[in-house]
């Protein structure tokens, strides 16, 4: 993606300052207006958003640890005796480590960062960088970058770390920040103003021995400078959405009350699953032995059947045939009168059934000999057949027999 939109935050969170860089388009023009409408302009870019370094402590450590994850441990406590405020109530964001092994880190309080992301997100903005202000500077090495406002002086100091002062203390406060840098004196330094205010670069003559002193003007302050130069130098940046701040952390939060839900719907999915497997199966199991019955009986009925693919159509089949044939009614007729009183009757098993020629064969199985004596005479009382014992055997607890019917 080769566009970012650079927001910056002022102290009246609700109007900002903010342009579009287009690497393809070039740079937009430079809109004050509410977070609302900023964020109409963010479809297709990065967005960056600038706060006020005025409320961000920056500077350098020296950690002889290479470990990151001890450093984030360590960082607080070293930090601990130039802070006023606990360290518990303050965000600490790293930078890399410089050359001289010294770590540049941000210190903000969470009071802070927590109303700014508050403002963005009221306005649907979620910026992939949040940074100092004083980042957006154009800086190198042994160089510090200055740029004079209506209220604050921005500070770059060699590209790294910087700070901001209030505009009426810059001559006071600029010559004792250079002397504190005796050990690392910058040879340039590039001082930003517009046509109406200037530096008074006397202040720094006998500071710094051989200082080169620029002083170009801008009309439109930091975000004029950014319009000139097109583009926003993010690599030396120090990025403020760290560990509780980052994206992956935002999304934990967010995720975080779900997580107990998420886990029993789970949970409940598999079970959902397991039980709906498991009836599925059963009713297979049902299935394949209830379709085993009506082969069995199938055979039963037609003995010189050898394959039963389709034992339901065949039977419809061999049903069809036997009306074709002739003795298809008189076939219908006494299986009815007959099945009748065989459905009715208690403990009864049909085994199979025989026509032909007016005469059906019925292998059946009842619980005694008494039951198939009453079958008999009931089928004969129930209309005009003739219905004869041909063969009882008892086996075990019930009786096999075989009933021999035919018209009167």
């Amino acid at each position: 993606m080769s566009a970012y939109l650079v927001i910056r935050l002022g102290s009246d969170v609700e109007n900002v300052s903010w342009l579009r860089l287009d690497t393809e388009a070039g740079a937009s023009p430079i809109t004050r207006g509410p977070l609302s409408q900023a964020a109409q302009q963010s479809i297709g870019a990065r967005i960056v958003v600038l706060v006020p370094s005025r409320d961000v402590l920056i500077t350098e450590i020296n950690m002889p640890t290479q470990n990151r994850q001890r450093i984030k441990k360590a960082v607080p406590f070293a930090l601990e005796d130039r802070l006023v405020e606990n360290v518990d109530d303050m965000h600490f964001a790293l930078g890399e480590r410089t050359k001289d092994e010294l770590l540049p880190v941000c210190v903000v309080g969470r009071d802070q960062m927590e109303k700014w992301q508050s403002k963005l997100r009221q306005a649907a903005l979620f910026p992939e960088y949040l940074i100092p202000d004083v980042y957006a500077l154009p800086s190198s090495e042994d160089t510090w970058t200055i740029l004079q406002e209506e209220d604050d002086t921005l500070v770059r100091v060699n590209g790294r770390t910087g700070f901001a002062v209030d505009f009426e203390n810059t001559d006071i406060l600029l010559p004792i920040a250079l002397k504190q840098q005796e050990k690392e004196p910058p040879t340039r330094m590039v001082m930003w103003h517009d046509a109406q205010t200037a530096f008074d670069t006397t202040t720094f003559i006998d500071t710094v021995e051989e200082l080169e002193i620029e002083e170009p003007v801008t009309e439109n302050g930091l975000m004029g400078i950014l319009k000139e130069q097109g583009t926003i130098d993010l690599k030396k940046a120090i990025n403020l959405l760290q560990g509780d701040y980052s994206k992956r952390e935002r999304i934990g939060k967010w995720l975080r009350p779900w997580k107990t839900a998420g886990i029993l719907a789970a949970v409940w999915f598999v079970l959902h699953w397991s039980v709906m497997m498991y009836e599925n199966i059963s009713l297979q199991g049902q299935y394949d032995e209830l379709r085993q019955q009506v082969v069995d009986i199938y055979k039963q009925a037609f003995p010189q059947a050898k394959k039963i693919p389709n034992p339901k159509q065949q039977m419809k089949q061999k049903l069809s045939e036997l009306r074709g044939g002739g003795g298809g009614n008189e076939f219908q007729s006494m299986l009815i009168q007959s099945g009748e009183v065989i459905r009715k009757t208690g403990g009864v098993v049909l085994k199979s059934i025989r026509y032909r020629t007016g005469v059906m064969d019925v292998e059946l199985t009842v619980p005694s000999l008494q039951v198939l004596d009453q079958l008999k005479q009931q089928i004969i009382d129930a209309g005009d057949l003739q219905v004869e014992i041909q063969s009882a055997q008892s086996r075990d607890s019930t009786v096999d027999g075989r009933l021999h019917i035919k018209r009167k």
